[in-house]
């Protein structure tokens, strides 16, 4: 059974019903109040703008917020660091191969509105992360 992990940014966080009913699905943001001044400025899915996390949550990995990667097929792929991104859904089991961080398993991270893919979620036994597609995101004034 998964564990639901808590949240640890300064993002409002709004929840519709009991969810012990719903432990995979992300804490629903995009109705939630706006504090002015937390958190920075506003991410959401470029499909849908549905609020996925904001600028405050932005972290470097291996020295770097940003990354360029390709995928085996060739694909490239310009993603960020997020250390939350509450806004996404994570599907499917942690997948150890072919990691782009080393030491870090994986699962899809898609949006949690319109079900877009929007990045991956790496974790070790100790800790974890995002990286969001850069280009399936916008950020938005808050």
């Amino acid at each position: 059974m998964n564990e639901v992990q808590p949240v640890t940014m300064n993002l409002p966080l709004v929840c519709k019903g009991d969810p012990s009913d719903m432990p995979d699905r992300p804490v629903c943001l995009d109705e939630a109040p706006e504090r002015p001044g937390e958190g920075g400025q506003r991410i959401v899915c470029a499909a849908c703008g549905n609020l996925v996390t904001n600028t405050a949550a932005k972290v470097e990995v291996n020295g770097s917020h940003r990354h360029v990667f390709f995928n085996p097929h060739g694909i490239m792929f310009e993603l960020g660091c997020f250390m939350a991104a509450p806004g996404t859904i994570r599907t499917g089991p942690p997948v150890e191969e072919f990691t782009w961080f080393s030491g870090h398993s994986w699962q899809i991270a898609i949006c949690g509105r319109c079900n877009v893919h929007l990045g991956w979620y790496y974790e070790t036994s100790f800790s974890g992360f995002y990286g969001l597609i850069l280009p399936a995101l916008r950020e938005e004034e808050g």
